[in-house]
């Protein structure tokens, strides 16, 4: 519900309302994200909530899981966009055990070669020590810090 109300805000430029709908996204993806309205937004809608650094989530398999069930859900015209939506997906704040097990097992990202990047990158990330860790910095290694969740220093 909340996906159709912020596309009816942006629709008619009501900017509280869509930023209420957004916020609540966000706070809600996993609810968000099994329902058909997430299954039918277009690439767009979908890379900008799997990027926001905002997100509610548990573990970063919720965001994998989802772009996967989107790109399956009309699988032959969305499979071009799957480096697209694994670009905000941040692979390196997997386990290495979902990494190999999972990510690595799809054949979505197993067939594309940028996929395959950005799976070396998460794999590379899970190799250094703790301390080098911090050194590499992109969005995909940066920790998502949801509104609710005090950021600490």
């Amino acid at each position: 519900n909340c996906l159709g109300i912020r596309a009816f805000a942006d629709m008619h430029a009501c900017t509280e309302l869509l930023n209420q709908a957004n916020t609540y996204a966000e706070q809600h993806f996993s609810e968000v994200v099994s329902g058909e309205e997430f299954l039918n937004l277009g690439i767009d809608q979908v890379c900008g909530l799997i990027a926001s650094d905002m997100l509610t989530i548990s573990s970063e398999e919720k965001v994998f899981e989802a772009a996967i069930a989107w790109v399956k859900h009309d699988k032959e015209p969305r499979q071009e966009h799957v480096a697209r939506l694994m670009e905000h997906v941040r692979l390196p704040l997997l386990t290495r055990e979902y990494l190999v097990q999972r990510v690595e097992e799809e054949s979505l990202v197993k067939n594309n070669n940028a996929c395959k990047d950005y799976l070396i990158e998460a794999m590379k990330y899970h190799l250094l020590p703790a301390d080098q860790r911090a050194l590499m910095k992109t969005t995909r290694t940066r920790l998502r810090t949801p509104a609710s969740v005090p950021k600490v220093l």
